[in-house]
């Protein structure tokens, strides 16, 4: 239905299927391009892409060997008419038929400022711009499951505000930014999404930076293996994982589905493991002796405000509320919409962890994969 449906919109003297996407070059971005390149037919493609990204946005367009009609535009999502000149932008209005907007500021440390200006303003001009489109199908916007802030227990696909509070200013103008588009949902035909923690590659272990997860096989790989080391806390919130593959084959296909337009979807494990069960996981691949003994996180979030310790252990201490807070994410629509596609659920943890684990060793020393510290 929804292919068919798409045939009824003309632009001009032709007929056109035309893609926007923020987020290029980026982890997400460059893998989500390069799959809806393949399994879509659309007739162009428009990057908007901030400035000093241009150069890196031409290099990965070569690599993805794309032969289709690909234009970048440089522009920034904070600024009005997202920083384009004024025919651009109505050009834009014209002729595209499906948003992906995944531009965003990620970065546990930001400050509110910078977050609310990029994720929040950069999604009201987004929605902006898709509220002028004349033949816009489908609005697909990047959000995170991490909006449930520092709720418990099950969290629902269409639950968002619950008076939770927020472990830092990502995930709180990640939330008001949702909020944005949940109310514009069925005028723009938006579809949510709501990655876990997004990790490398399944099948190569590949990724573009080691953060989230990956401070703590940081931390492990810097000590002797034969030396006990303790864990954090109890470790018993659960961390969800899931390989980029995943997420960016089920994004993909949301374009796809008919009359999904204001569903939102958890891309999550619907079986994560404990920070514990990780942390000892992560020891065994990396050939360490188990651990032993515990260190409160009380303690070590006193120790990590040292900044030398700090850089010593090599996890940032905004990253220490994930040991103790997690939610169970409801797949319900995922599931349901998904897995008759054969893209739910996610692979297990077991069956990729080689992957990241070999990548990660073989890289543990590229500069440019190393955000901190």
């Amino acid at each position: 239905y929804a292919r068919m449906a798409r045939k009824t919109f003309k632009i001009g003297a032709m007929w056109r299927d035309t893609l926007l996407l923020t987020g290029f070059p980026g982890f997400i971005g460059k893998r989500l391009l390069a799959r809806l390149a393949v399994s879509h037919p659309f007739e162009k493609i428009y990057l908007l892409v901030e400035p000093r990204f241009r150069l890196l946005a031409e290099k990965e367009l070569r690599s993805l060997r794309y032969w289709g009609e690909v234009e970048i535009l440089e522009g920034d999502i904070t600024q009005d008419n997202l920083g384009l000149p004024v025919w651009d932008f109505e050009r834009l209005q014209e002729e595209v038929t499906h948003i992906y907007h995944l531009a965003a500021k990620y970065d546990l440390r930001t400050d509110y400022e910078s977050a609310y200006r990029v994720n929040v303003v950069g999604t009201a001009n987004l929605l902006s711009l898709a509220e002028g489109c004349a033949n816009l199908l489908k609005f697909v916007y990047f959000s995170t499951a991490y909006v449930s802030g520092d709720r418990t227990g099950k969290v629902r696909e269409d639950e968002l505000d619950a008076g939770q509070r927020f472990k830092n200013h990502y995930e709180h103008t990640k939330f008001l930014a949702e909020k944005l588009v949940r109310e514009k949902a069925k005028e723009i035909r938006a579809v949510i999404v709501r990655p876990a923690i997004v990790v490398g590659d399944s099948h190569t272990g590949e990724t573009d930076k080691f953060d989230g997860p990956y401070y703590v096989l940081r931390f492990l790989f810097r000590f002797p293996h034969w030396l006990p080391l303790p864990y954090f806390g109890l470790g018993r919130a659960p961390v969800n994982l899931v390989p980029v593959d995943f997420v960016v084959n089920a994004a993909a296909a949301l374009i796809d589905i008919f009359d999904n337009e204001g569903k939102t979807y958890h891309l999550a494990d619907p079986r994560p493991r404990t920070a514990r069960e990780l942390y000892l996981l992560f020891s065994r691949k990396l050939g360490r002796v188990r651990p032993f003994g515990m260190v409160p996180l009380a303690l070590l979030r006193l120790l990590l405000s040292i900044p030398p310790i700090e850089r010593l252990v090599g996890i940032p201490r905004q990253v220490l509320p994930y040991f103790e807070i997690g939610a169970e994410y409801d797949t319900t629509n995922a599931a349901q919409d998904l897995g008759p596609l054969g893209l739910f659920p996610p692979p297990p943890l077991e069956d990729y962890v080689d992957n990241i684990v070999r990548y990660f060793i073989e890289h543990a020393h590229d500069r440019d994969k190393i955000r901190f510290p």
